[in-house]
This record gives structure tokens, sequence and C-alpha cells, in this order.
């Protein structure tokens, strides 16, 4: 574990649990104009491949990332709608007004 120096920046995380207790791969949005390597692959962080990366001025996410997100892991040829067999889903938000605009 590494001691907080001050220095680092927050970043925001979209994930999902699913009911049977799996979970999918994150979409992580770093704050900042682009993506620097070193905040994805170091020596003491190894980022599988699956976990969506994206970035924003301001670290948070937006409609355009969230549609990317739920794109990704819930469209129709996606992982959720192939463990439920192409039946339907149910998603749930948490009621916060900026996840579900």
């Amino acid at each position: 574990m590494h001691a907080y120096d001050g220095g680092w920046e927050l970043v925001t995380v979209i994930e999902t649990i699913c009911r049977d207790g799996s979970g999918l791969w994150p979409m992580i949005i770093f704050k900042g104009e682009n993506i620097q390597e070193d905040w994805v692959e170091n020596s003491h962080l190894s980022m599988p491949d699956e976990v969506l990366i994206g970035y924003l001025e301001n670290g948070w996410t937006n409609r355009r990332k969230g549609l990317r997100y739920l794109e990704h892991f819930f469209g129709p040829e996606s992982s959720t709608a192939k463990k439920a067999h192409r039946h339907h889903r149910l998603l749930l938000f948490d009621g916060h007004s900026s996840h579900v605009t």
C-alpha cells in the first residue's frame, strides 16, 4: 500500500454488480485532456484489457461516457446479453440525477 502524497487526482469509476454476485469490468475516467500511459501501465498496477478507460477535463462522467459504457456492456452482443441468453435484463441505478441522464 502506498501513502497518499497529496499530488494525485481522483478518478470516476463506473461499475456494475450483477444479481448473481458477479461483476462487470469497470470504466475508469481520469481527469485530464488525454491519457498518460503511466496512469494505467506501471509495475504496481496491471490493468486488464477489458477495463474501459476514458478521460474528461473534470474527471467525472458525462452522457457520452455513460452511453459508451451501457452500449459496451448492455448492447445486443454484449457479455450481459450472452449471459442472459438474449432475454431481457434489468438495470437499476442508484437514483442520483447525473447517473440517469
